[in-house]
């Protein structure tokens, strides 16, 4: 079993890889990444580390096709951009690692709950729960097409999707910088009495 973890240079990657090792320090276990900084600081400390793109076919078919496993964290999450951006590294590349890699045995894709966001507040939701017709950005338009072809591989593979939501910690990126921003611009609204 050889293992990769995509979006090492992440913050969801970099933590299931360090999980990984600490968990698992006999599997052979790789991350990959586009950071070329993050990419050297995870090599000094003592990962795997293969920088590239995911998006570019020959790059996965080159690089990456002794993998049996792999968890698929990678991703364009944002809320501005392009359509094609997001299209290319959510789906293309998804795709690329489904297609590029023969000896696939199991893939774990992360994708979002954001996929069910329609602008209101819900509780209790459920995995069978209709989904809004119109989306509020590219991030969940094409996680979730990522995440169909992933869930309707014609390909012997084990796959499975989970859909976190709000992953916070040391290192986040995304939504402690916002809360902190807001804090210290004195923004931030007490919820209730």
């Amino acid at each position: 079993m050889k293992i990769l973890v995509t979006g090492a240079t992440g913050f969801v990657g970099g933590y299931l890889l360090k999980y990984l090792r600490e968990k698992y320090p006999e599997a052979l276990l790789s991350g990959t990444g586009r950071n070329k900084e993050k990419s050297e600081l995870l090599r000094k400390e003592g990962y795997d580390i293969i920088t590239g793109d995911i998006s570019d076919p020959d790059f996965v078919k080159s690089s990456l096709s002794e993998f049996t496993h792999i968890i698929h964290s990678a991703a364009r999450s944002s809320i501005w951009g392009k359509y094609e951006e997001f299209y290319r590294d959510n789906v293309v590349a998804t795709r690329n690692l489904m297609d590029g890699i023969d000896q696939l045995e199991r893939f774990i894709y992360i994708s979002t709950a954001n996929i069910y966001f329609n602008l209101h507040d819900r509780t209790d939701v459920r995995e069978d729960d209709p989904l809004p017709e119109k989306r509020v950005s590219y991030y969940p338009i094409t996680k979730y097409i990522a995440e169909k072809e992933v869930l309707d591989t014609k390909r012997n593979i084990h796959t499975i999707s989970l859909r976190p939501r709000g992953i916070i910690g040391p290192g986040d990126t995304t939504s402690m910088p916002r809360i902190m921003r807001a804090y210290k611009e004195d923004k931030i609204r007490i919820v209730g009495d």
